[in-house]
């Protein structure tokens, strides 16, 4: 009876510490987790805002090689971001669609300004696709597309 007194708390013993040390792991794990999921979601957007910002400054400051260079950077990063699931980011599909829409927009002016007109070209075929999925004011062709970037450029250099 004393044996089966002690094997029977032994067990509990045993029971409430594995069902103890199991519980702290998947509570930790799912604190971590969350932990580690808010600094990289952090970090996406921090990375994608130096790549905009970067970008704006050499399209409205350096010469077209280079701003070219960095606004192609940066439709890069932008699709990087769309890949993630929207839930996982701060901007919405729509929003990358328009910030998309504005940059091959941009490198479509920045070509055209240095005669690659089939460049020129294909970055008005992408902007107006992603234009569509933003809808962004109605644009649908390549001149409503030139006029929307040289209102927000007009409007940025104030």
């Amino acid at each position: 009876m004393k044996n089966r007194i002690i094997l029977v708390g032994c067990m509990g013993l045993l029971v409430g510490l594995a069902l103890g040390v199991g519980g702290t792991y998947v509570a930790m794990t799912h604190y971590a987790a969350t932990r580690a999921a808010g600094t990289l979601f952090t970090g996406e957007q921090l990375k994608l805002g130096e790549a905009s910002e970067r970008a704006h400054h050499a399209y409205r400051h350096e010469s077209k090689p280079v701003a070219i260079y960095a606004m192609s950077q940066y439709v890069n990063q932008l699709k990087e971001a769309e890949a993630l699931p929207e839930q996982s980011r701060l901007s919405t599909d729509r929003m990358l669609a328009f910030d998309l829409t504005l940059a091959h927009g941009r490198l479509a002016k920045l070509y055209a300004e240095t005669g690659e007109t089939n460049l020129s070209t294909q970055h008005v075929a992408h902007a107006l696709a992603y234009a569509k999925r933003s809808a962004a004011a109605g644009i649908t062709n390549q001149t409503g597309l030139a006029g929307l970037v040289d209102r927000l450029d007009q409007q940025a250099a104030k």
